[in-house]
């Protein structure tokens, strides 16, 4: 998308620049906010080039939730925990925080136990990404549900409580954000002129929750506000994930940060540049910026899930050919059908009384037939995790098997 900024017309004509902020505010295709930057109304343009992209993100999402729904429950399950702890390594990566996929894992896995004990890393961030999965009617209703999110997700992984919210709501003293050189933003204090931006930025968005152009405003306004003194960034694209689960399609919320990660220079820029007074308020260059990259990002997950049902499909057809050649038994087959799903939808294996209540067969049954179908070659893995062995299916070895197999 081509759209010059008023910071840079600013450098090149003066004259013009005056002119060219005025025809902006003044353009039919304006939508003027209800907060300012820096002093100046906040407005931004309808380009048709955002309309374009936002009509193929809406029948990108009908193709995915096609795509997503001829899926057995148990991938889509699997696929969604999946992507949801790639999106949260990325949110984490965004922000220079280093946390590995085991780590996220065991966090995740913490927080679907009943019998708690002590809380590890990421688990509070875990557990509200998760919870849109299990809870899909889970909504954002005010500043103080963001508070709460902010609480569970971000406040336990604190070290320093000098980063603690301290107002009411959110913090009650100043912040800066700087690049290590000099402050390259400062957000809004005191207290009360947050708490009233804020509420003019969530009743904005709350106008209409399904536009994904309200989610992207809102997004730059939350970074602007930078209503906590630290965790703005993953509490934001927390809120945007959580929408655009309701908006397109949960895979689609679960690939922002991944695509923010990959365009962190241009992520960063794009708020620089609506941040500075020059550019007068104009957010279209963030507009802009959001919604390529929800449409990149649902792009890429359509075309991740069209290849993976592919492979679904002609690894479960190279299990009913082994199954005719008798190398996989008929009460074997519902538990190879697991594994399949383990290996292509999820990031680890499962374990043996994790197929014992997906097959409702016992432990011993289910090691008995693993031992078996291990000894007829076919490729089962198995992985330490901690006290228990994960199993799963190498994808690798069954594309051998199916080169010297006729698949019909």
């Amino acid at each position: 998308m081509s759209y010059e900024t008023l910071e840079k017309i600013f450098y090149q004509d003066r004259v013009h620049y005056e002119q060219e902020v005025i025809a902006r505010r003044e353009n039919p295709c304006a939508v003027h906010l209800p907060v300012s930057i820096h002093g100046n109304p906040a407005f931004y343009l309808n380009l048709p080039e955002v309309t374009d992209q936002l009509e193929l993100i809406t029948f990108t999402g009908l193709e995915i939730r096609e795509l997503f729904d001829t899926l057995p429950e148990k991938a889509q399950e699997r696929l969604c925990t999946k992507a949801m702890l790639q999106e949260i390594l990325h949110t984490n990566e965004v922000e220079g925080i280093h946390s590995s996929r085991k780590e996220l894992r065991e966090a995740f896995d913490s927080s679907q136990r009943k019998q708690k004990k002590k809380p590890i890393k990421f688990e509070g961030l875990v557990r509200v990404y998760s919870q849109k999965q299990t809870h899909p009617e889970l909504m954002i209703i005010g500043l103080e549900s963001i508070r709460e999110f902010y609480d569970i997700a971000i406040l336990p992984d604190l070290e320093d409580k000098t980063l603690y919210p301290d107002g009411e709501i959110f913090r009650k003293e100043g912040v800066t954000v700087d690049d290590g050189l000099k402050i390259i933003h400062a957000g809004i204090v005191p207290e009360a002129e947050l708490v009233e931006f804020m509420n003019a930025a969530f009743n904005y968005w709350s106008k209409s929750t399904y536009s994904i152009v309200n989610l992207a405003v809102f997004h730059y306004l939350f970074g602007y506000a930078h209503p906590f003194y630290d965790g703005n960034g993953r509490i934001g694209r927390l809120l945007c994930s959580l929408a655009l689960h309701d908006i397109v399609h949960p895979l689609i919320g679960y690939k922002l940060a991944t695509m923010i990660a990959d365009s962190k220079s241009e992520y960063y820029k794009a708020f620089e540049t609506c941040n500075n007074p020059k550019n007068r308020g104009d957010l279209t260059p963030f507009v802009c910026y959001f919604v390529k990259t929800v449409c990149k990002g649902a792009r890429v997950v359509k075309e991740q899930l069209g290849i993976t049902k592919k492979q679904y499909q002609f690894f479960l057809q190279l299990c009913n050919v082994l199954c005719e050649q008798k190398r996989i038994q008929d009460k074997e087959f519902d538990m190879i059908t697991i594994l399949l799903q383990v290996a292509l939808f999820s990031d680890v294996g499962i374990s043996i009384q994790g197929l014992s209540r997906a097959t409702l067969k016992s432990v011993s049954t289910i090691q008995k037939r693993l031992q078996s179908l291990k000894q007829r070659g076919i490729p089962i893995t198995t992985e330490r995790d901690g006290k228990q062995y994960l199993y799963s299916l190498s994808i690798e070895e069954l594309e051998k098997m199916a080169v010297t197999i006729a698949i019909p």
